[in-house]
């Protein structure tokens, strides 16, 4: 994940620099891919920044992260994101949780074909994958590990803490 701050995906010039030396990072050390999101202060992809930063990245597979779901549009989102070559794009259709955009993402898989993925991910579990595979006629599927289970360690070091964020 190529993301210099929390909050929105609207950077700054020294952000997006950041951004940049952690793609040239993550490819001299061999990463398969990258997942990042730029967007204009208006809720449009930032198409300019975005170019640079796939163009650095390839031949890595580059995601589009949620950023998208902030996206004024969804529909030209995707249309732009597909003109510049991205791979993927991760997204809940607009929405808090993928079963909420269930009925946006299918509109989005239906209308990218096979010009880019559209992948699901947000609030996906094992109780409602099939639900979501069945609705969203997506391939491909994010989930995330939010939760932890004990497993047979006894020694427990007090300084580190075993705690899974839960943030989106």
């Amino acid at each position: 994940m190529i993301r210099p701050r929390g909050g929105d995906f609207c950077y700054s010039e020294a952000e997006f620099a950041v951004m940049q030396r952690d793609v040239q990072w993550a490819k001299a050390w061999g990463a398969s891919g990258v997942v990042f999101g730029i967007l204009h202060p208006d809720g449009t992809v930032d198409s300019v920044r975005t170019q640079i930063l796939t163009d650095l990245a390839r031949p890595m597979s580059v995601t589009f992260h949620r950023a998208f779901d902030v996206t004024r549009d969804p529909f030209d989102a995707l249309e732009t994101l597909t003109a510049l070559g991205i791979n993927r794009v991760l997204t809940s259709g607009q929405e808090s949780s993928v079963l909420e955009g269930l009925n946006c993402i299918a509109a989005l898989v239906e209308r990218a074909g096979n010009r880019i993925i559209v992948m699901p991910g947000g609030g996906i579990t094992a109780r409602n994958i099939g639900k979501i595979i069945a609705g969203s006629g997506a391939s491909e599927f994010h989930f995330a590990a939010l939760g932890s289970q004990e497993g047979p360690m006894q020694f427990r070091n007090p300084r580190y803490s075993w705690a899974v964020s839960s943030a989106p």
